[in-house]
């Protein structure tokens, strides 16, 4: 069989995944490759179809078509239903594509051995898939409270599936998730709430999308929260640099994390979902510190 597998997203150049997954083939001895898909939303339907015709097996799904891929799946495996959003599929040999998500997963074990859940509160930055899926993290590792921050409350509540002012959620949330604006006029509202944060997650694109961390986020990490606070990033850097939210979080004395780790598991987790196979953790660990550039 010949495993062309790839990834979609908007934009996808800054994307080190296909080392880790061609890896993941070599080591198998798998026939097959991996490839950028840079797809905008308005032809997402069509080029989906297309790629089913040129013959892929299986994709991972990015920024901004986590939601947009889930709802388009003929199957859903519980992962995904339960986060509600798809970033792995698989197509069956008859077009259906099956929606599975890996983010939970990826981000569950990169978090389990690195946080502190005593302060029962946890911080999302973001409201899009990723998101949906480190609510769903946080509650798993005990978190009581997640404060989700977005520019547009309104959105972010239906996206979460929560009503506009984030007091009340669906009953299939466990933990009590407040939406906040990232307007800083909003945070001196919240000190009580924000000092007792341990754990900050950020779902945006800073340092992809957004290559600078933004004012208000700069206010946040710097005044307005614990210095004992652990903040873990998502996103990863294709350098020896740190990523931009990571470079920021060490200059104030913040722990830190990025996405590397996340992106392994996810890594692993997928490819065992399209071949059965599941690589060794070192394996793809390896073929990403090779990639990375000075």
């Amino acid at each position: 069989m010949n495993y062309l597998l790839g990834l979609i997203g908007h934009p996808i150049s800054q994307s080190l995944s296909p080392p880790l997954h061609k890896a993941a083939l070599s080591y198998f001895g798998l026939n097959g490759d991996y490839r950028l898909f840079d797809v905008g939303p308005s032809v997402l339907p069509q080029k989906l179809e297309q790629l089913k015709q040129d013959g892929l097996v299986g994709f991972n799904v990015t920024i901004p078509h986590k939601i947009a891929v889930y709802n388009l799946c003929q199957e859903l495996t519980p992962q995904a239903q339960t986060v509600g959003a798809a970033n792995t599929v698989l197509i069956s040999s008859d077009g259906r594509m099956k929606g599975h998500n890996t983010d939970f997963m990826g981000l569950h074990d990169a978090l389990v051995d690195l946080i502190d859940s005593r302060r029962s509160t946890a911080c999302i930055l973001g409201a899009g898939g990723a998101a949906k899926a480190a609510i769903r993290v946080l509650e798993k590792l005990g978190f009581k409270a997640i404060v989700v921050f977005a520019r547009d409350l309104e959105k972010a509540a239906k996206t979460l599936g929560l009503n506009a002012s984030g007091s009340d959620s669906k009953p299939a949330f466990a933990a009590n998730i407040l939406l906040k604006s990232t307007d800083v006029r909003s945070f001196d509202n919240s000190v009580d709430l924000l000092s007792d944060i341990s754990l900050v997650t950020n779902c945006l694109p800073v340092g992809q999308i957004i290559s600078e961390v933004p004012q208000w986020l700069r206010i946040l990490l710097a005044e307005k929260i614990l210095p004992e606070t652990y903040v873990f990033d998502m996103v990863y850097s294709k350098t020896q640099l740190p990523t931009p939210l990571v470079a920021f979080a060490n200059e104030h004395g913040l722990k830190t994390s990025d996405g590397m780790s996340m992106l392994v598991y996810q890594a692993l987790y997928a490819f065992a979902f399209w071949t059965g196979q599941t690589p060794p953790y070192a394996v793809l660990e390896n073929a990403f510190n090779a990639a990375k550039t000075e």
